[in-house]
């Protein structure tokens, strides 16, 4: 299918209008600007909506492109690494997570964010001991009614200032 994304979104409403009444389709509006795609994100969020999804005007691809794209705020914090996780799978010898504790007692599992290699998470694993006390920069998505993190992950040892 070569249709361009605006061709294909014309063509599902027309067949959805015709035969649903339980699906609803969200109206995507075009942004010149990076400040716009800012605005409506930011307009998004205080609907209560997770993020917000970027998209080119391009050809339809049958798997993950970089016409698609997921826009979601993540926020940093600081706790304190108490425990280990070896990886598994492919990342058996590495470290697969830390054991964290926030400044409120909870506990939560913290796997190494991106730009890590599987050599630098060995080495990790190996020198545990050197992690195990030390506080640590992590990211979030956000928290859960509960009090748990979505989708936290290592960034580096709090060493800085």
């Amino acid at each position: 299918d070569n249709s361009l994304f605006e061709d294909r979104n014309r063509f599902v409403k027309h067949c959805v209008e015709q035969s649903s009444s339980y699906v609803h389709i969200v109206d995507s509006l075009l942004c010149a600007s990076d400040e716009d795609a800012k605005e409506m994100h930011a307009v998004n969020l205080a609907c209560g909506f997770e993020g917000s999804i970027l998209r080119t005007n391009d050809v339809y691809h049958q798997k993950r492109t970089h016409a698609l794209r997921k826009f979601k705020d993540f926020h940093d914090a600081e706790a304190t690494i108490v425990g280990y996780l070896d990886g598994k799978g492919k990342r058996t010898g590495t470290l697969g997570k830390f054991i964290m504790q926030d400044d409120n007692g909870v506990e939560f599992g913290c796997p190494p964010g991106k730009g890590y290699t599987y050599k630098q998470l060995g080495t990790m694993l190996e020198n545990i001991g050197d992690y195990i006390g030390q506080r640590a920069t992590f990211t979030f998505f956000e928290r859960t009614k509960a009090g748990s993190y979505r989708h936290p992950l290592f960034k580096c040892i709090r060493n800085y200032e």
